[in-house]
């Protein structure tokens, strides 16, 4: 669990599918309370308070992307209080009333507290009835006394608005007759509490049950009725009554909530509710919100720790809210490639460099996109795969001639033979001389056309070096071919494993004489077939000392034309997607068959709340 600070808590990671990418989504798990959220207060109304929406800045990034944003926003009450008195004279009615500073504000009455409460001074007895005490009045007293009265009238507390019946009572009229209680009270109770203290005055607060209608003024009238007769509201006589002093504590709503998506200094309305809206809560989507603020926010927050991106609500008039922030589904996109690779191999192995965001971040997955052909010209099954980075190797320069033999199949001697390379590097400026011979096991025969002449340049590693025939050698060709090499100037080695065989012969008399090299140097000869049927397409990566395989055929078996998405992600590449937070991925495509390839996109994606970790 990660504290997010303003909210509760953070839970796991989900994850949505957008095409064949995770995008996680932050979810926000409230810890256990009866009032869940951020509390935002409005002492005086048209305030804009904000909540932040949690995302860190990850340098490097060529998009936000946003999947999901919920949130929920609920108005909460607060308290205000007004003074009143008492009646005074002969009147029976205490008005009570509360100018909310917004027009229109939602606003009921919470309490009623009123000090020194007197029945008045009267010549018959009355009572008064509350959980765990009965007051009376005496006649011609105005000091209360504990208990009941013989013949005493009772008294009930009834509020009413400005005009009309009252909505409530206390203590509460029953309903008439013998079936009444399957009904309820017949009018609306509250709770009432009443203390006496030791000089005999009276402190009464009523509560009401339950919700009150919106009104922001309250008559308050006491009524009695004989204790022999009770009778339905209506039918109660008002009396005058005294009161030291009345206190009203009224229950105040905002007028309206509106909630703003901001983010670089724009704001965008995602939601508008009024400021009671009969729930605790009510939900809300600002994805959309998001997704036009997200770039804006990641440009301009460079360097920062966050993006800056927050809730900003709004109350019309005072009081409170709380809003809940749900979930947050956001990724952020990196495209090493500004345009597609195109990639030709033929036979040699491609590589393609991807660089990730920044050093340091780990993404959470890659995805790429290729499209291919397979072409009619194919390796030899002799042909040699591309060797490790050896040293080893053989010397030509000057009069010295290296020779390597190989073999062709039945099928192979009846296609034409277009292509030959071989592996090695320059050690100074060269001209190479490659020439493709007959021969047997034992001799290299005549030539089979021209010498393919290739100019070099001074290289630190071997690499494989082409030479596609002018014209390609026509079938049938002979079981043994033969490459011999030759330096007219600077100086060629040609790179291999070590061998005890007589498959590769050195000369130092220019051609006259042979010996066994004890290396095999690498060779690959390419002939056409009909048609281009598909081989394997291995694709593997490196970076960062480490390597694996990512596909032993990323062409998925298909040609001769091909497209393919592919996914790494954690559960399948891990290796590979931590090495790119300390170097370029290096993609090695490879295949025995001449692949016209294009890797026409690569994504990678980064978690904003684990790619540093």
């Amino acid at each position: 669990m990660i504290a997010v600070p303003g909210l509760s808590a953070f839970s796991s990671l989900g994850i949505l599918s957008v095409q064949a990418l995770p995008v996680p989504v932050l979810r926000y798990a409230t810890l256990e309370a009866p009032d869940p959220g951020t509390l935002l207060e409005f002492p005086s109304g048209g305030e804009a308070l904000d909540v932040p929406v949690p995302v860190p800045f990850l340098p490097g990034m060529d998009e936000v992307e946003v999947a999901a944003a919920t949130a929920a926003l609920g108005s909460r009450p607060v308290e205000r209080s007004t003074d009143h008195a008492g009646p005074a004279g002969s009147a029976t009615v205490a008005a009570l009333s509360f100018a909310p500073p917004v027009a229109g504000a939602p606003v009921s009455l919470l309490r009623v507290e009123i000090e020194g409460f007197s029945a008045g001074n009267v010549g018959v007895a009355r009572t008064l009835l509350a959980p765990g005490l009965t007051l009376s009045w005496a006649a011609g007293s105005s000091t209360a006394t504990p208990g009941a009265l013989p013949g005493a009238e009772a008294l009930h507390l009834l509020a009413s608005p400005e005009s009309g019946p009252p909505f409530l009572a206390a203590p509460a009229f029953p309903m008439p007759g013998a079936g009444g209680a399957l009904y309820g009270d017949a009018l609306g109770g509250c709770a009432l509490s009443a203390t006496r203290a030791a000089d005999g005055t009276v402190r009464l607060v009523l509560t009401p049950d339950g919700g009150t209608p919106p009104l922001a003024a309250v008559n308050l009238t006491v009524v009695r009725l004989a204790a022999d007769a009770p009778r339905l509201p209506n039918e109660g006589q008002p009396v005058p009554w005294r009161a030291q002093s009345i206190r009203a504590v009224w229950r105040l709503h905002p007028a309206a909530l509106k909630v703003e998506a901001i983010g670089a200094g724009k704001a965008v309305t995602v939601a508008e509710m009024p400021g009671d809206p009969g729930r605790s809560s009510i939900g809300f989507d600002f994805a959309a919100a998001l997704r036009g603020l997200a770039r804006p926010a990641y440009d301009a927050a460079r360097g920062a720790a966050d993006l800056g991106l927050a809730l900003r609500v709004t109350a019309t008039g005072p009081g409170a809210a709380r809003i809940r922030l749900d979930s947050t589904g956001l990724r952020y996109l990196r495209r090493p490639l500004p345009r597609p690779e195109r990639l030709a191999l033929r036979g040699a192995p491609a590589v393609l460099a991807l660089t990730g965001a920044s050093p340091g971040l780990r993404p959470e997955a890659l995805e790429l996109v290729l499209e291919g052909r397979f072409l009619p010209e194919r390796l030899t099954d002799a042909s040699d795969d591309a060797p490790p980075q050896a040293r080893r190797g053989l010397v030509a320069e000057g009069a010295t001639r290296l020779a390597r033999r190989t073999t062709l199949t039945e099928a192979e001697r009846a296609l034409p033979l277009v292509r030959f390379a071989v592996f090695g590097r320059a050690a100074a400026p060269a001209e190479l001389l490659l020439t493709l011979h007959a021969g047997d096991e034992k001799r290299v025969g005549p030539p089979l056309g021209p010498a393919a002449s290739l100019a070099l340049e001074p290289a630190e590693a071997p690499s494989w070096l082409l030479a596609t025939l002018a014209a390609p050698v026509a079938p049938p060709l002979p079981p043994v071919v033969w490459v011999v090499a030759q330096v007219p100037r600077g100086r060629f080695l040609w790179h291999g494993t070590a061998a005890d065989d007589d498959t590769a012969l050195l000369s130092g008399d220019a051609g006259g004489s042979w010996t066994d090299a004890a290396t095999r140097p690498a060779l690959q000869l390419a002939v056409r077939e009909a048609a281009a049927t598909p081989l394997p397409l291995p694709l593997r990566w490196g970076a960062a000392d480490q390597a694996g395989s990512i596909s032993p055929d990323a062409s998925g078996g298909a040609g001769p034309d091909f497209q393919r998405r592919l996914l790494l992600a954690e559960d399948t590449s891990p290796a590979a997607l931590a090495a790119v937070a300390h170097a370029p991925l290096a993609l090695s495509f490879a295949c025995r068959r001449d692949v016209d390839l294009s890797v026409s996109a690569a994504t990678f994606a980064y978690n904003p709340w684990t790619a540093r970790s």
